[in-house]
């Protein structure tokens, strides 16, 4: 009997064992030592839904501790949510670590965001930010979310994140080593530079050509260039931290207006240089129409209407711009205008990138550096095949000027030729009409012979003559009547 429960109790030990090594291996531990310089923490990361925002430090780290999933299970993109999202994680630092690491939440959309740092005695300490928080309460003063976390050299020591936000929610976490995340941020701020710099000379390049040409599809491309760069600014954190840093109720919202202006703007672009408002597109133009008006309310609502509902409205307007405008290229190839080639190709890429980052923005597919580059990736391809697609309108105005100038002349030579014939003729009756009035001027009605006055005429003309050179004059008149 003994026997017995000795055996049952060893197996007991074994199975509470193997379950503590389940969940060990459940959870990855995040080693940092002197040699790491940046590590992505998606695979060790564990996330909690909090549908009703009701959990509490002691609750995720207490009974609710066994209920956190990994990405591969839950994902980390969970697009328009009302929930907040507990992450955990453990952190191993090295014995030979000499600096801090930093903590980098890559997403700078978050409203709320709580990071609950372990003192190494059981309780943690708190560090809050978010961009509900004006821009100059961070820590430290970057797009994103950058946390020195303290070092604890040979120790491991489990990590807590809350985020909630009324936009769409992307938890992207990594660690870096201090000098590395700089040197990194100096050479993605050069590209972040040239990227910008380049929307913007495009800007100005489209609103001269305006002024020059007076072509409206230079304005809008201007106009669609300006609402895509503060969007994309928006997006990257960087209108916050530059343009307006003490709005904080601003920020969420105005990225939300931008993708509602971005739709507005690329739709009257797209129309424009698909001559979409001619009648020969009208079903696709009533698209567009709805496509502008869905844009704009979009826009309006995110500034002063519910925002939880405006920011899907607009996000929603995104998701419907390419399918609208693929059809109208599709059209425009169809009644043979050339220049929609190379709008079809450069587009589609743009659209795509759009199509793709909409998505991820709705929690529909998983974030990472493709996903969440999409569209800039899209945009600066598209700058290139937009600018041959605008040269190649631009050439194929002139063609067609040259021919209505060509066309013009010849029409100006034909007029001039009938109407000297016809001058011609108008001349040659004139004159027989004269000739026909000079011969009923002189003439007797009755008989057809000089009329009294016109006999008296010729009488001293002959007379004048005669006397000029002395001759004899001698004149019979017969009374007919």
């Amino acid at each position: 009997m003994v026997t017995v429960k000795r055996v049952f109790f060893l197996l007991l030990i074994l199975l509470f064992h193997s379950t503590i090594l389940v969940f060990a291996e459940g959870v990855p531990v995040v080693e940092f030592d002197s040699e790491s310089t940046k590590l992505d923490l998606t695979p060790y990361i564990q996330i909690l839904p909090d549908p009703d925002q009701s959990l509490r430090l002691s609750d995720v780290t207490g009974e609710k501790q066994k209920d956190f999933q990994s990405v591969s299970e839950i994902s980390n993109s969970f697009g328009f949510s009302k929930s907040a999202y507990w992450v955990f994680f453990s952190l191993h630092m090295s014995p030979d670590l000499q600096d801090s690491p930093l903590l980098q939440l890559q997403y700078p959309l978050i409203d709320n965001i709580t990071l609950f740092i372990p003192d190494g005695s059981g309780g943690y300490t708190q560090n809050v930010t978010g961009d509900a928080l004006r821009f100059v309460k961070r820590d430290v003063k970057h797009r994103t979310y950058l946390f020195s976390l303290p070092r604890h050299k040979g120790e491991t020591r489990d990590y807590y994140m809350r985020l909630q936000t009324e936009g769409s929610t992307l938890i992207s976490l990594a660690i870096w080593k201090a000098e590395t995340f700089i040197e990194e941020m100096d050479g993605s701020n050069i590209l972040l530079g040239a990227y910008y710099g380049v929307l913007l000379l495009l800007l100005l390049a489209a609103f001269i050509s305006y002024l020059k040409i007076g072509d409206n599809v230079f304005l809008f491309y201007g106009l669609y260039l300006l609402s895509y760069f503060l969007l994309q600014f928006s997006l990257d954190g960087l209108s916050y931290q530059y343009l307006w840093p003490n709005l904080s109720w601003f920020t969420s919202r105005a990225t939300a207006a931008f993708i509602g202006l971005v739709v507005v703007c690329a739709t009257l672009f797209t129309g424009s240089f698909l001559q979409v408002w001619s009648n020969r597109h009208p079903r696709v133009k009533n698209l567009f129409y709805v496509l502008i008006a869905w844009g704009a309310v979009g826009a309006l609502l995110s500034l002063f209407g519910n925002y939880a509902f405006a920011v899907k409205f607009s996000a929603a307007s995104g998701l419907f711009l390419p399918p609208v405008v693929l059809i109208a290229i599709v059209s425009s190839l169809a009644i043979g205008y050339k220049p929609a080639r190379y709008f079809l190709v450069g587009w589609c890429v743009f659209l795509l990138g759009v199509f793709v980052e909409g998505l991820l923005y709705l929690g529909l597919i998983p974030h990472n550096i493709f996903n969440v580059n999409a569209m800039q990736i899209g945009s600066a391809f598209v700058v290139i095949l937009l600018g041959y697609a605008l040269m190649d309108r631009i050439e194929l105005l002139r063609i067609e000027k040259e021919k209505a100038v060509v066309q013009a002349n010849e029409y100006l030579l034909q007029l001039n030729e009938k109407l000297e014939l016809l001058v011609d003729k108008r001349t040659k009756t004139l004159q027989l009409k004269n000739k026909k009035l000079r011969e009923i001027a002189v003439q007797d009605s009755m008989t057809g012979l000089l009329n009294h006055k016109a006999s008296l005429d010729f009488l001293r003309l002959r007379k004048s003559s005669a006397q000029r050179y002395g001759k004899n004059l001698a004149v019979i008149m017969l009374d007919i009547d």
